[in-house]
């Protein structure tokens, strides 16, 4: 596993250099919502970003996506400097099915279950929130509705837990996720990044069982996979470009749906993240249509 840091500082350095950073933007956009989480013991913060049509339209249900952030991020971070809003209404004026966004806070958790780090994050997702915003929203409740994405850490949350609930999510999407084999190389650096969601100390053993290739063993073999996008800079300081090369092709070889993207001239950061969104989005709109969603019912 290759030499990193997954912080928020230095994949905000590039996007600053740029000259991006948060702008006011219109847009129905609700910030620091709270679920319950049992789970947890605390509630989980997020916020939502709602298409135009969820006010215009108000008989009319929408599918869902979860956007997940990466380490020492926050449920702010996509909206703040993915320019989540914009995106929004670009990929809607497109003519992309609309759709509703869920950016939850989840500390540097990884997404997984950890009772003794910051706790059940894993079920804390699947049991807690997911029905919280079926129950708040005018959502379609059903797998063809949820798609799940993030960034880095977030980017290994998502394909974790769309593999781990293929049953709940039609498409997941990871952006220079953290997408690990059981059997590579841990550094210093990468422990300090996990932040003891592999056991702290570091457990190897629970490190490998968590990693995706893991869960994508322990499927049965009839499993209905969501379909995939991957896609991470043609630069990534930390390798995760070839990680995520790695991924598509053991999918392909599993017959399971898959799109890789390499895009030249950007690294780890937020310039990448920003820039590639849109495709996100246009790539989960297509990918819940193909699997049936309907915003009539």
């Amino acid at each position: 596993m290759p030499r990193r840091r997954w912080t928020l500082w230095s994949a905000l350095a590039g996007l600053i250099a740029t000259g991006f950073g948060p702008v006011p933007v219109a847009a129905r956009v609700l910030r620091d919502l709270a679920a319950p989480s049992p789970a947890l013991g605390q509630p989980i913060p997020y916020a939502v970003a709602l298409p135009d049509a969820y006010d215009s339209e108000p008989t009319r249900r929408f599918p869902v996506l979860l956007l997940l952030h990466g380490t020492d991020g926050s449920h702010h971070d996509w909206l703040d400097w993915g320019g989540l809003a914009e995106s929004i209404a670009d990929s809607t004026a497109s003519g992309h099915l609309p759709f509703i966004v869920v950016t939850p806070g989840a500390g540097n958790s990884w997404y997984v279950d950890n009772p003794a780090g910051e706790g059940a994050w894993e079920t804390a997702v699947i049991e807690d929130l997911l029905p919280a915003i079926d129950a708040r929203f005018r959502t379609i409740p059903a797998r063809a509705g949820h798609a799940i994405a993030g960034l880095s850490m977030g980017g290994y949350g998502a394909v974790h837990l769309a593999l781990r609930h293929p049953d709940r999510f039609a498409a997941v999407a990871s952006l220079s996720g953290a997408l690990f084999a059981p059997d590579d190389p841990v550094s210093d650096d990468d422990i300090a990044d996990f932040h003891g969601a592999f056991g702290s100390p570091f457990d190897s053993e629970r490190y490998a069982q968590a990693s995706i290739y893991t869960d994508l063993t322990a499927l049965p073999p009839d499993a209905m996979l969501p379909r995939f996008y991957l896609s991470s800079g043609g630069h990534d300081q930390y390798g995760l470009d070839l990680a995520a090369l790695r991924l598509y092709q053991e999918l392909k070889r599993r017959d399971v749906p898959a799109t890789v993207v390499v895009r030249a001239g950007y690294d780890h950061g937020w310039l990448f993240w920003h820039d590639d969104l849109g495709a996100v989005l246009d790539f989960v709109s297509d990918a819940l249509t193909a699997e049936g969603a309907s915003t009539s019912q």
